[in-house]
Formats: C-alpha cells, sequence, structure tokens
C-alpha cells in the first residue's frame, strides 16, 4: 500500500470520525481489517464515533445544530441550489417565495400570467369571487362577500320550472346555468316544500 493511499484512509477517519472501518474500506476498495491495521500503526482511533442524528449533518459530517436537518454550510448550498423566486399573491397582496422549478413547472403546465397565491385559503376566495363558487345563506361567505350578488337568478329558474315542468337538463339549456347547478338548486327547493311525515 502506497503512502499517499495511507495518508488518505488516515485523513478520511479524522475528516469523518463516525464513518466505520467498513464505509472507509468501501471507499478505498480495501478490507476492514486492512483499514483497522493501517490506523493502528499510524496510531489513530480505529473505532468510529457513534453517530447522534441530531448533532452531525448527514451530508457532510460537520456539526448542526439541533433544530435543523443540515449544517449552515449545506444549508446555504441548498438555498443556492433552489432558488427561491419572489412572488405576489393575486388575491391579499403578500409577497412570498416558491421554489423556482415549481414556478417553471406550473408555467409550462398552464403558461404565464395566471394568478398566484400564497395559500389555498387566497385561492378559494379568488374562485369565489370570479367564478360564483359558494353558497350565498353561507354566514361564511356573507362575511367574505359582503356586497356579493349571487350568479344565477333561482327565481327565474323557479318561475320557468313552475310554468312549463321542465327538467333539469331543458331548464339548464333554456337559461344557459350548468345542469348540476340547476338540478341542485330544485333538489334544495324540494326539501325545503315538503313536509316530514306525520307520525304514526
Amino acid at each position: 500500500m502506497t503512502t499517499a493511499r495511507r495518508t488518505n484512509i488516515i485523513a478520511t477517519r479524522d475528516r469523518n470520525p463516525c464513518a466505520t472501518l467498513q464505509e472507509i474500506g468501501d471507499k478505498y476498495g480495501i478490507t476492514r481489517e486492512r483499514v483497522r491495521q493501517v490506523l493502528k500503526e499510524a496510531g489513530v482511533q480505529t473505532k468510529h464515533v457513534l453517530r447522534v442524528n441530531h448533532l452531525i449533518c448527514p451530508f457532510c459530517g460537520g456539526e448542526k445544530t439541533y433544530n435543523s436537518s443540515r449544517c449552515p454550510t449545506c444549508r446555504e448550498a441548498q438555498r443556492e441550489a433552489v432558488r427561491l423566486v419572489p412572488l405576489v399573491c393575486d388575491q391579499c397582496g403578500t409577497m412570498f417565495e416558491r421554489k423556482q422549478v415549481d414556478v417553471l413547472t406550473r408555467a409550462k403546465r398552464y403558461g404565464f400570467g395566471g394568478p398566484v397565491f400564497c395559500s389555498r385559503r387566497c385561492q378559494g376566495i379568488y374562485t369565489a369571487e370570479h367564478y360564483g363558487i359558494g353558497t350565498p345563506n353561507n354566514p361564511i361567505y356573507k362575511t367574505v362577500f359582503p356586497n356579493r350578488v349571487p350568479k344565477w337568478d333561482y327565481g327565474e329558474l323557479y318561475r320557468l320550472r313552475d310554468l312549463t315542468g321542465w327538467g333539469a337538463i331543458r331548464l339548464s339549456r333554456a337559461l344557459g346555468i350548468p345542469e348540476g347547478t340547476v338540478s341542485d338548486a330544485l333538489r334544495r327547493r324540494q326539501d325545503a316544500t315538503e313536509t316530514p311525515p306525520n307520525e304514526l
């Protein structure tokens, strides 16, 4: 075994005291017994230090703080690799960051220029405001949208149903309301007008 190789093995033990003899041997293509012999001849500790997961970085073997998953060097390298992009929420105007990869994937799928949101709550409010989703009788809906007018005229729907007796499909075509919305409205009206059966 060459002197340079012995020096590398000893340096590996010094750099990472948690590495087992097997791991060092696998790195240099020798057995763990030969690694032990080289380290013993050099007067270096042969037994590895037990890994304490909450104190040793799993990526470089350096010391890390208790509440982080990486040491400061690896954490900074990860931030650099991830590259966060600053965005502004279209609903509340809050500035937030997203991974550049996620932004580009979304742009590839939906194109640039669509709305972006900082949370699902903002997305839900935006959707309700722009597409009429929500129930106007819900008290939360009334507090979020105090001046909101229902998207569909249910009075006209009920009047036409009473006059013609048409079903949900024909009413939806006549009024330009989605069929599911018409059938839900008719079902709600029927449930409200039905009287509970008398108890025997």
